[in-house]
Order: C-alpha cells, then sequence, then structure tokens
C-alpha cells in the first residue's frame, strides 16, 4: 500500500511539472498581433534573403558547369586531333 502511495505521488509530480511546461509555452500576454506580425516580417526578409543568396549560387554552379563542359569538348577535340596525327604517323611508316 505504501509503495502505491509513493507511485501515485511521483505520478502526480511529473504531471505538474508537465503542467507548468505546457503553461511556461503558451504565448504570453505580451505576445500581441503586432509583434508576430513584426516577427512575420523579418522571417519573411530572412526568407528573401535566402533566396537570393541561393539564386546566386546556382547562378554560379551553372557558369562553372559552362566552363566545364566547354573545357570537355576541348579535351575530347585534342585528344581526336592527337589521334589523327597518331594514326597518319604510324600509316606513313607502315608500308605493305
Amino acid at each position: 500500500m505504501t509503495e502505491h502511495k509513493r507511485v501515485f505521488a511521483t505520478l502526480i509530480a511529473r504531471n505538474a511539472k508537465d503542467i507548468d511546461v505546457l503553461i511556461e509555452s503558451l504565448p504570453s500576454e505580451d505576445s500581441s498581433a503586432e509583434l508576430q506580425t513584426a516577427s512575420m516580417r523579418v522571417l519573411e526578409q530572412e526568407g528573401e534573403e535566402a533566396a537570393l543568396k541561393l539564386q546566386r549560387g546556382i547562378d554560379r554552379g551553372d557558369k562553372l558547369l559552362e566552363e566545364i563542359n566547354r573545357a570537355l569538348s576541348e579535351i575530347a577535340n585534342t585528344q581526336l586531333a592527337i589521334n589523327r596525327i597518331t594514326d597518319a604517323s604510324q600509316g606513313d611508316a607502315i608500308k605493305i
């Protein structure tokens, strides 16, 4: 019986703490519509700045991708030219 009393007392104490936490998490009276609107404006501004930063990063990535594709094309053309020169010089050396 004493054990049950301890268990119930522990549960009541935990519930009281949970209720206190919930009460503290509620918006205060100071949290007016004006404050919430101001907070939303700040969040919107931060979102717009983040979107611009992301767009700049995407633009830089696109430019880098174009440069890489140009470099790969140049490498492929150079390799083809080298292969043609090599094939031509080997053809002159081999006579049947």
